[in-house]
C-alpha cells in the first residue's frame, strides 16, 4: 500500500525530542529519514536511561527515532559540510533543532543548502523565533512552560508550581513540524518553489492555550491555577476514593441530575443550577468527598458510567500501558537486546496505515547503504571513514 510521503527524502539533523518526534512521523507517512548523528556514540539521547532489555538502545531515543536511517557524518570537517550537501542536493527535506547560530557555524544553514538544492524545504525547530528579543536563550521544554503559563495553572494554590509530566513544549512543535512540512511540499509541488520554514517551540505552546490567555486579555488577571477541582463547572475535578483517585467531570445540567440520582444529600437548592453548585462548592465537595471514599475506583467508575457519566481512574503509566485499549493501539518493535512496544500513528486514513516497523539501529548502521545509493564506490567510502569524515557502515549495521 502506498504511503503519501513515498518518494520524499528527508535529512534529520535533529537531537532530543521535539525534532526527532517530527520526523519520526515523517517516516511512519512514508518518508526516507536519514538521520545524521556524529562520530563516536552518536546522539546525546542515545545514552540516556533507562535501556531496552539486555541491550545498548535508549527508551528515551527509541521512542522518537522509529521509521529513520542512520549515518554518521563529522559537519565539522570540510569534507563532512560537502557530504552533507552533496546528499542535500538529493533531498526534499531538511529538518533541524541545534542550537542558535549552529547550523551557520557549520555552513550548512539554509542558505548553503539552498545553493545546491533550490527547491529545499528546510525546517528549523527553535526555541524562540528568529530576530526577536528572546532569540539566543537556551530552549528547554520546561523554559517555555513556565514562560507560557502553563506552570502557574498547574498543581495546588497557593503553592509552588509543579514541573508538568507532558512536555508539551516539544511535543507540540514536532507536530507542527510535520504540518509545516506538508504544507510547504503542497505548496512546492504548485509553485516549484521550496520554503525556508521556522517552528518556534514557545509560539506553538502557545497556539495551544487560546482560552486560558484569552480570559487575562478579557480580564486582566492571570488565569487561576486548577488544583483540584475545575473553577468554573461543578462538580468538575480530582477525587478520592477508597483505594486511589478518580476524575468526574459534570458540565451539563443532564450530567448533573445522572450524579444526583448516584449520591445521597445532592438533591438539595443549593446544588440545582451550575451556578449555585460554583457559588456552594465547598459544601458540594464536602458531600461528595466523604461519599466516594466509601467506595473503590473501580465500583465509583463501574456505577457512574452505568449512568452515563464521564469518570475515569487516574491511571499511572505503567496501568496505562495494561490498559487493553492502550494495546490495541500499541506495536511491539524487536531491537537489539530486547523488544518494546510503542504506539502507531494516532490518525486514522481510509486508504492506507502509516507504518511502523522499522525500530531505531545503532548509529552509522545504514552509512554505507546511504553512500552507496547516493552513488559513491567503496573506495571513496573508505576514504572518508579513514580520514574520520562518516563512521558505521557493514561492520556496524545490526539491529
Amino acid at each position: 500500500m502506498k504511503l503519501p510521503l513515498e518518494g520524499i527524502s528527508v535529512l534529520d539533523l535533529t537531537h532530543v525530542a521535539s525534532g526527532p518526534f517530527c520526523t519520526s512521523m515523517l517516516g511512519q507517512l512514508g518518508a526516507d529519514v536519514i538521520k545524521i548523528e556524529p562520530p563516536g556514540t552518536g546522539e546525546l539521547m542515545r545514552g540516556a536511561a533507562p535501556f531496552i532489555g539486555t541491550g545498548p538502545l535508549s527508551f528515551y531515543f527509541a521512542c522518537v527515532n522509529v521509521e529513520k536511517r542512520y549515518v554518521q557524518i563529522d559537519l565539522k570537517h570540510p569534507e563532512g559540510r560537502e557530504l552533507f550537501l552533496d546528499l542535500a542536493r538529493r533531498a526534499d527535506v531538511v529538518v533541524q533543532n541545534m542550537a542558535p547560530g549552529v547550523v551557520s557555524r557549520l555552513g550548512i544553514d539554509y542558505e548553503a543548502v539552498k545553493a545546491v538544492a533550490p527547491r529545499i524545504i528546510y525546517c528549523s525547530i527553535s526555541g524562540f523565533r528568529k530576530g526577536s528579543r528572546y532569540e539566543d536563550l537556551p530552549s528547554f521544554d520546561y523554559i517555555h512552560e513556565a514562560m507560557s503559563g502553563v506552570m502557574s495553572m498547574t498543581g495546588t494554590p497557593g503553592e509552588a508550581p509543579p514541573l508538568p509530566g507532558l512536555p508539551a513544549a516539544d511535543m507540540s512543535a514536532g507536530v507542527y513540524g510535520v504540518l509545516a512540512i506538508l504544507l510547504a511540499l503542497r505548496m512546492r509541488d504548485a509553485t516549484g518553489v521550496g520554503q525556508n520554514i521556522e517552528v518556534p517551540l514557545h509560539d506553538c505552546l502557545m497556539s495551544l492555550l487560546p482560552a486560558r490567555i484569552g480570559y487575562s486579555y478579557a480580564t486582566g488577571d492571570p488565569f487561576p491555577t486548577f488544583g483540584q477541582y475545575h473553577r468554573n463547572f461543578a462538580p468538575f475535578g480530582v477525587f478520592e476514593t477508597k483505594d486511589s483517585h478518580l476524575v468526574l467531570t459534570v458540565g451539563s445540567q443532564a450530567l448533573w441530575l445522572r450524579v444526583v440520582s448516584a449520591f445521597r444529600g445532592l438533591d438539595q437548592p443549593m446544588f440545582k443550577t451550575q451556578q449555585d453548585r460554583i457559588e456552594n462548592m465547598d459544601a458540594l465537595y464536602e458531600l461528595l468527598s466523604a461519599q466516594f471514599r466509601d467506595r473503590t475506583t473501580a465500583e465509583w467508575v463501574a456505577e457512574l458510567r452505568r449512568l452515563g457519566v464521564p469518570a475515569a481512574p487516574i491511571m499511572d503509566t505503567a496501568e496505562v500501558i495494561a490498559d487493553p485499549y492502550v494495546k490495541e493501539i500499541s506495536q511491539t518493535l524487536e531491537v537489539e537486546g530486547g523488544a518494546y512496544a510503542w504506539h502507531r500513528f494516532p490518525v486514522r486514513f481510509d486508504g492506507f496505515s502509516p507504518r511502523l516497523a522499522d525500530p531505531p539501529r545503532r548509529a552509522g548502521a545504514d552509512t554505507q547503504a546511504v553512500l552507496t545509493e547516493r552513488g559513491y564506490s567503496a573506495e571513496k567510502i573508505g576514504a572518508l571513514r579513514a580520514a574520520g569524515v562518516i563512521e558505521g557502515g557493514t561492520e556496524n549495521s545490526g539491529p
